[in-house]
């Protein structure tokens, strides 16, 4: 029994940690799981600006890291920013394009990011 509950509670914060926008021509996806990942895709017929940044920011101690990224990107391409923070920290992520933009909160647990809405 404790065993199904906790693959039942597992799943579902996997399942949690993965959003797409809305559907576009340009999709944002935002996952956590084994590190935090932002990807921004192109599908419209033109080159798109977008922006991307992953916030970590240590929970007990100093220190952290982040990760931004700001251009064009070619129709039928995407760009990926992953981050792995080492410690227990908490996890800010957005992914930006036009007039979408997509924002995560979550808690990194020694590289396993857990994302909440």
């Amino acid at each position: 029994m404790k065993k199904t509950l906790l693959a039942v509670i597992f799943t579902s914060l996997l399942i949690s940690s993965f959003f797409v926008s809305p559907a576009t021509a340009v999709i944002i996806t935002i996952k956590g799981g084994f590190g935090c990942t932002v990807t921004i895709e192109n599908n419209e017929n033109y080159t798109i600006n977008a922006n991307i940044s992953i916030v970590s920011n240590r929970i007990f101690g100093e220190g952290g890291g982040n990760i931004t990224g700001h251009g064009g990107i070619k129709p039928g391409h995407s760009t990926i920013a992953n981050l792995r923070p080492p410690g227990i920290e908490s996890i800010y992520a957005m992914g930006h394009s036009g007039n979408q933009t997509v924002i995560r909160k979550g808690i990194s647990i020694f590289r396993f990011v857990i994302l909440f809405r």
